[in-house]
């Protein structure tokens, strides 16, 4: 699959896939528009833990990320779960501004590790939050866990 990498508004990178003329994220502001819809409207309704977390489509990584970098300084605990049926290359997201854009360099690694990390394996990123990610569509999966919260793109 070809990808274009994409600059938005707010400075943001987003992917273009050009046979589809579909973007990853709005081109107003890729980490703009995740701050609002997820971290916003979603995550910051919630003031105490443990917050199981399932997100449909891990994407680029940032609803992920956005999520980390709010709860670093918090005791909330984080079981964050994604599913992606169509994983982006390591060589693709190695090119993506978040970290950097979010003054966040210093969390670089743990943006990467996101990415790299086995399919269907948990792991304890920090003592608060607990990531896995599953190669999976919605539709195919069966859990027994209970989420609190879900990050679904109906666009995407």
């Amino acid at each position: 699959m070809d990808l274009d990498l994409i600059t938005t508004r707010d400075g943001s990178h987003t992917l273009e896939v050009p046979s589809l003329k579909e973007r990853y994220h709005s081109i107003h502001g890729a980490i703009q528009e995740s701050k609002h819809v997820f971290i916003e409207m979603g995550l910051c309704h919630f003031s105490s833990g443990p917050i199981s977390i399932l997100e449909v489509g891990f994407g680029t990584g940032l609803n992920a990320f956005l999520t980390f970098l709010e709860t670093t300084d918090q005791e909330i605990l984080i079981n964050y779960h994604a599913l992606e049926p169509f994983p982006l290359p390591f060589s693709c997201t190695t090119k993506l501004n978040y970290p950097q854009l979010l003054k966040a360099g210093k969390f670089q690694e743990i943006f990467n590790l996101m990415h790299q990390t086995p399919w269907h394996q948990a792991i304890q990123i920090t003592p608060q939050y607990k990531f896995q990610k599953s190669l999976h569509q919605v539709q195919d999966t069966n859990y027994k866990t209970e989420f609190e919260l879900i990050y679904y793109d109906a666009f995407a």
